[in-house]
């Protein structure tokens, strides 16, 4: 039972982690766009 918290733990950090990252990628491009108006 221990075993499976952490790895449900571990697996939903690097899903938040990935999910920020995109964000900021879309948000950077955002900004790369505005800029070349």
């Amino acid at each position: 039972m221990r075993i499976l918290k952490l790895i449900v733990k571990i697996f939903f950090k690097r899903e938040v982690y990935r999910y920020k990252n995109l964000s900021y990628m879309e948000v950077s491009i955002g900004l790369v766009e505005d800029n070349d108006m």
